[in-house]
């Protein structure tokens, strides 16, 4: 078995425990996948990743915190307990550190979240994600399809629309926002990979009638710190 592989398999390992109150690794179990030595693998784990393995879980577990204060009511305390903080005065501490905010703060709608996805061979992408409610948006643009608005191009306009060009009303809605960095269209498209993986399937919202969108900022697209952002509608 390759590095990659045995890599890919120890993250997964770790991945299947981030919610349990004890230590989310098994030293023999990892040294055994790996073949080597658990202390020798930490060392090239951080060689390979510019990241050490304990920072690696310790992010993962407060990306998983901040999922699990934004989409549910659950006790502040008992998602400190979950991720195994000895006190929410630490779990404090260690969630500001992070996200830039309280787990308190965390809940307000608007709040802005960061995320550490879970490692991937080929993406070490960072992003971070918060609840917006957008009153009615007059769009205008072109689109490549008479009949749908999947492949269309809008900006946000008030002007009048040229002859050639088409208009849609955004209606009113709340729209979980994930903001990507980076080149596109890779971004985007990694940004839509993370969704599917692991945020659409961690989230219990339900989610709306409106078509998904995609925002890109101004700027160099071929920037590496270049913004671009998934739209995802959402009833809450």
């Amino acid at each position: 078995m390759e590095w990659d592989e045995k890599l890919q398999k120890i993250i997964s390992c770790i991945e299947n425990n981030l919610h349990c109150e004890k230590e989310p690794i098994d030293q023999k179990e990892i040294a055994e996948i790996a073949g080597c030595s658990f202390a020798f693998f930490q060392k090239v784990f951080s060689y390979m990743n510019g990241i050490s393995l304990s920072e690696y879980i310790r992010l993962r577990k407060l990306t998983f915190a901040g999922y699990d204060l934004k989409c549910s009511r659950i006790k502040i305390t008992d998602v400190s307990n979950r991720y195994g903080y000895d006190s929410p005065t630490s779990f404090t501490k260690a969630f500001r550190r992070f996200h830039g905010v309280t787990p308190r703060e965390a809940r307000k709608q608007e709040t802005k979240l960061q995320i550490y996805p879970k490692m991937e061979k080929a993406s070490k992408q960072r992003y971070s994600w918060n609840i917006v409610t957008k009153e009615e948006t007059r769009l205008a643009g072109v689109s490549d399809n008479k009949d749908e608005w999947q492949h269309s191009v809008m900006i946000v306009s008030s002007r009048s629309l040229q002859s050639d060009s088409r208009e849609y009303q955004l209606p009113g809605h709340t729209w979980a926002i994930i903001e990507c960095r980076g080149q596109v269209p890779q971004a985007i498209r990694n940004g839509w990979r993370y969704l599917k993986e692991e945020w659409m399937l961690r989230h219990s919202f339900q989610y709306g009638e409106c078509p998904a969108a995609e925002w890109y900022g101004e700027g160099n697209p071929k920037d590496e710190n270049y913004v671009s952002q998934i739209w995802i509608p959402i009833n809450i």
